[in-house]
């Protein structure tokens, strides 16, 4: 399509630390037209940095970003990002809710 931005359609699954590493990522794939999918651990900064940088997405007018939140209770079960059967099972789930 003309004129749409060059990741219209697209979705972009990015860890978020309690470090401010990932926002700019977030923040240029977002303005390119991808949808964001903000994931934080159990760390409770990487969390509210997750919900800060959601916010901030949203208001700038570059969409709204799904953010998941690992529960704490689970922290032993936590994303593997190394693991690829881990992060099969989330592209899965992310798949199913934004399509393929």
């Amino acid at each position: 399509m003309p004129g749409s931005p060059p990741l219209a359609g697209k979705v972009a699954i990015i860890s978020v630390g309690p470090a401010e590493a990932s926002d700019e990522l977030a923040r240029r794939l977002a303005a390119e037209g991808a949808a964001v999918v903000l994931v934080a651990g159990p760390d409770r900064a990487a969390q509210e940095r997750a919900g800060r940088l959601a916010a901030e997405v949203e208001a700038s007018g570059m969409g709204r970003p799904a953010v998941f939140l690992l529960d704490a209770l689970d922290a032993l079960d936590a994303l593997d990002a190394r693991d690829p059967a881990q992060l099969d099972g989330l592209v899965g789930f992310v798949t199913e809710l934004f399509g393929p």
